[in-house]
């Protein structure tokens, strides 16, 4: 089998394309968070938080359409945006948490980082399992 067959063939798995999201969208949320606290001069937390809803935002549109492949739109959409949002809201919290506790001892944006994975294991298995079933 080729390499690329070899590739295409494991980028079917959802945890796999999860991961590529989550990569965009991790990239996403550090460029915005890192902007918006380091040239912008906003607060911590209102940076968190503004860079996890563009971030989430953009969750949303991508794992919906390619991750998880929502096949029927009309059906309980309005119910799958809300858990959405609610398993999001506790990543926020969680995110928001460890980023208050650890910047005390390192670098905010490595706090980030770390928060990020930890967010990342949670709403992997929230969102596969609940939200887009």
């Amino acid at each position: 089998m080729s390499f690329i067959k070899y590739f295409v063939k494991r980028i079917e798995s959802p945890v796999v394309k999860y991961a590529f999201v989550g990569i965009a969208n991790t990239a996403t949320d550090i460029v915005v968070f890192a902007i918006l606290l380091y040239i912008f001069d906003f607060h911590l937390l209102l940076a968190n938080i503004l860079a996890f809803f563009v971030a989430v935002s953009q969750s949303y549109l991508i794992n919906s359409n390619w991750t998880f492949e929502v096949k029927n739109r009309e059906v309980n959409n309005r119910s799958r945006i809300f858990y959405f949002l609610l398993v999001n809201l506790g990543g926020l919290f969680i995110s928001s948490t460890l980023i208050l506790f650890a910047s005390g001892f390192m670098f905010p944006i490595v706090a980030k980082l770390l928060a990020t994975v930890v967010v990342f294991i949670y709403g992997y298995g929230l969102n596969r399992y609940f939200v887009f079933r």
